[in-house]
């Protein structure tokens, strides 16, 4: 089944390279939710509490973030709603990274959860868009394995940076490579659907 459903999303144009750039993101977001908490008590010395406090306060803004990529996912599309997300996540990835205060990396850090809700759930949508409602369950199927089957490699990466630097900083440049890659893999151009032959 999963290699029938491979084959099929060959054949929808441009599904395949946004599986492979949401795979790359995905592992980035993957970092983001593993290790905020970690980068936050080792680089602006959160206590226990504060860093609780700072996940419910990031979802929260995640939560806001989804219903509001709803309504940008309604004007402009799932594909360009995933994009100009990613975007803005890699900018205020790069703002965590050099944050110099904790003022600053909670104002980067409430904010990329705002981007965060739109990506997830606007990668969702754009699949259910362009999966031919037969190969539908197929296809997510796909979508679901292809997002868990590399989901070691950022945290991987990221421990052995911050192990070989011993500077916690450094661990999340991967957030920024696996965005970065993401887009350009993404493209400007998103999925159409699949012609199916007259018989």
């Amino acid at each position: 089944r999963l290699v029938e459903g491979f084959k099929i999303i060959l054949k929808i144009p441009g599904l395949f390279r946004f599986m492979v750039a949401r795979m790359l993101y995905t592992d980035g977001l993957t970092v983001v939710f593993a290790f905020a908490g970690i980068y936050a008590a080792k680089v602006f010395n959160f206590p226990q509490e504060k860093v609780i406090i700072f996940a419910i306060s990031v979802n929260l803004f995640c939560g806001v973030g989804a219903i509001l990529g709803g309504f940008l996912e309604h004007r402009i599309g799932p594909f360009k709603t995933i994009r100009f997300s990613l975007i803005s996540l890699l900018i205020l990835g790069i703002g965590i990274l050099v944050a110099p205060s904790e003022v600053w990396f909670w104002t980067f850090a409430l904010l990329v959860g705002i981007f965060i809700g739109p990506v997830q759930s606007s990668s969702r949508s754009l699949i259910a868009r362009y999966a031919p409602n037969e190969h539908r369950a197929q296809i997510f199927g796909f979508y679901m394995f292809a997002g868990k089957s590399t989901s070691f490699v950022g945290p991987a990466i990221y421990g052995w940076l911050v192990m070989i630097t011993e500077i916690e900083r450094a661990g999340m440049l991967i957030v920024i490579v696996f965005f970065t890659a993401g887009i350009i893999i993404l493209g400007s151009k998103g999925p159409s659907r699949l012609k199916m032959s007259k018989t």
